[in-house]
Parts: C-alpha cells; structure tokens; sequence
C-alpha cells in the first residue's frame, strides 16, 4: 500500500467557483500581447505592473484550482474496490494541457458491475457501490451539470467508472513561485519609484532573482513531473496496471473544473488486492473473480463485506503510517521505532 500527497482541498456549495481555464488563458494572452508591448518600449515602469499583473493571474488561478473546484461530497474519506481499465502518468503534454497540473490518474470500473463501458449508466449504479459514480442530488438541486452523452465519450464514461486522481504538486508548486515572484516585483517597484541610483545594482539583482524563479518554476512544472515508482509519493499510482484489481481510499469529491462528475481526488491510499479473471490486456475476456483472499466477491452483500475489510485493513496501515495507533502507545512513533518508539518494559521471568 502506498499513501499518497495531498494539495486540493474540496469546498461546499458555496465556496464553489465555475470552471475558469478559458478566461486564465485569455488573459495570459492579453498579458502577453502587453509584455510584448512593454518590452518593446523597453520601459522598466510599464513592464513590472504587466508583470505584477500576470504573477496576480497566475495565483488567483492556483486559489482556485487547488480550493475552489472541488465539491466535497463527504465528510469522511471514502474507498472503493474496482478494476484499474487505463493509468494516466503526467508528462509535459498532459501537464500543459491542464494548466499545470501533474496529478496522474486511474480510473476504475466498481465491483460487480460491468466489465466494459457499454452498458447504460443505470448498470454502474445500481449495483453495492454504484452511488460512488451516480449523479448527486446536493449537486443538480445546485443546478450544476454532469456530463452527458452528447459530450464527449471520455467525460460520459466518468459516470461509469469511478475516476480516480493521484495528486501532484505542480499547481502547488506553481502558486509558492507566482507569489515570491509576486513579492520580487513589488520589491523593483517600489525600488524603481523611491530609491536614487544606487538601487540600480539591487534591482537588477532582483530582476535575475525573479528571472531565474519563473524559470525554474516552468521547468519544475512542466520537465520534472514525478518519477512513476512505487516509492514516489509525489502523484504517481506506482506500479498499478490494467486488470488489477484495487481498493482506493481518499476525498470522495464533484469535480467542476470540467462537463461535471464524481470522482476520488485526492486518493489518499491505494492497494492492489487481486487481478482481474481473464487476460488483463483483454477486457473482452475479463470476468470478476469469485473470491478474494478466501472471502467471496460475487454478490453486492459480498463486495460490501470486501470493501469493509480491505478499506478496514488500509485505514489501520496508514495509521501505521502517519505514527501509529493511540491505543497502542508502542507503535505512536514519527521517524522510526528505535529513535522516538515506546520501548517496551522488560519482562521479567
């Protein structure tokens, strides 16, 4: 089992802001236009408050990226068991089409539903687990939208699989440079306007400081993804493949950021607990095993029972994980057992 980072945070109703990728990217093109412009002019005045401007942009964008798409749908960290059908890992084509964005991504089709995605919704949510992926009532009594099939097929079958996000930190990242960028610019501006000759030297040393950041925060975002392995914890989903079959704890959550569905963003644990039957490569040949570690999964009452023992067996892990358990002061340890662990007393015989 593997825990994962965590950047989002979901949000309720009210704290919800529409999806604004078309207006970020229109106003880094007018931004751009405008810099091209001041550069020209080469007029240091004209420049910084283009740039100060764009450098607001860029962190009103993360704000809401990270804490103003997200519906939270529970208050408690969801699980799911299912079968992994396609892994998405970021890479510099993914990450530029969304703004930024490293997470990598399952998706999974929920126990004992159907196999493929042919079947109408109505199969993928009438089954044990099918409210994970089943419109919200909190959300269309919002008057928000979940995809249709009218859109496109990707989005549509987000309604029959559970989508399933594992978070990296490239918005993250992206906001912590944007704002000390942000507090450089200010700093040559009010450097520029108040101080004599003398600053010359400082802000031009400020400028380089600020060039160098923007560059490597680009750099960072876009060619230094996470390394996909079983160690990383920065939004990878290790080594978890097609016909696996998972149990996947985490925020179970509306994203708003696209034609609208549910999802587990951020997955906080995931384990792989079986293959699928079949040949993984070939979900024509798939067929759902009829047990699971020696405990039936056929029926919903036998997926429920499943989902509560491997979801039981994760949340005990990564308490593990996080410290240990309160009622076990032994295990309460943070850097290792043999550092800061209760020792246990000797027994004498």
């Amino acid at each position: 089992m593997i825990p994962y980072q965590k950047y989002t945070q979901c949000t309720d109703i009210s704290g919800y802001v529409p999806n604004h990728f078309g207006n970020f990217y229109l106003s880094i093109g007018v931004l751009v236009v405008m810099l091209g412009a001041a550069l020209a002019l080469a007029t240091s005045l004209v420049l910084i408050p283009v740039l100060i401007a764009a450098a607001v942009a860029v962190i009103a964008f993360c704000t809401w990226y990270l804490y103003h798409r997200l519906i939270c749908l529970s208050p408690k960290e969801v699980c799911a068991i299912g079968v992994v059908t396609n892994v998405l890992h970021p890479n510099v084509e993914t990450i530029a089409s969304k703004g930024g964005d490293n997470d990598a991504t399952i998706n999974i089709l929920l126990a004992p539903g159907p196999l493929d995605y042919n079947e109408a919704v109505t199969a993928y949510t009438g089954h044990a687990q099918g409210n994970l992926v089943a419109e919200q009532s909190y959300i269309t009594n919002a008057l928000l939208p979940y995809a249709t099939a009218a859109g496109s097929t990707e989005s549509f079958n987000h309604l029959k699989g559970l989508h399933c996000e594992f978070e990296g930190n490239g918005i993250a990242t992206l906001l912590a440079f944007a704002e000390v960028i942000l507090a450089l610019l200010i700093a040559i501006l009010v450097l520029t306007l108040v101080a004599g000759p003398w600053a010359a030297p400082l802000i031009f040393l400020l400028w380089i400081i600020a060039a160098l950041l923007g560059a490597a925060g680009l750099f960072n975002d876009l060619f230094n993804p996470p390394v996909a392995q079983e160690t990383d914890t920065q939004g990878n989903p290790g080594n978890v493949t097609m016909g696996d079959i998972v149990a996947v704890s985490g925020d179970w959550i509306y994203d708003g950021g696209h034609s609208g569905w549910n999802e587990i963003h951020a997955v906080h644990n995931c384990l792989k607990i079986a293959t699928i039957g079949g040949d993984p490569n070939q979900t024509s040949t798939w067929t759902w095993p009829t047990e699971i570690n020696g405990m039936p999964f056929v029926t919903d009452t036998d997926v429920t029972a499943a989902v509560n023992y491997w979801c039981g067996m994760m949340s005990k892990a990564g308490g593990a994980v996080k410290g240990g358990t309160m009622t076990d002061p032994g295990n309460n340890w943070v850097v290792h057992p043999i550092v800061d662990g209760c020792q246990q007393p000797p027994v004498i015989v």
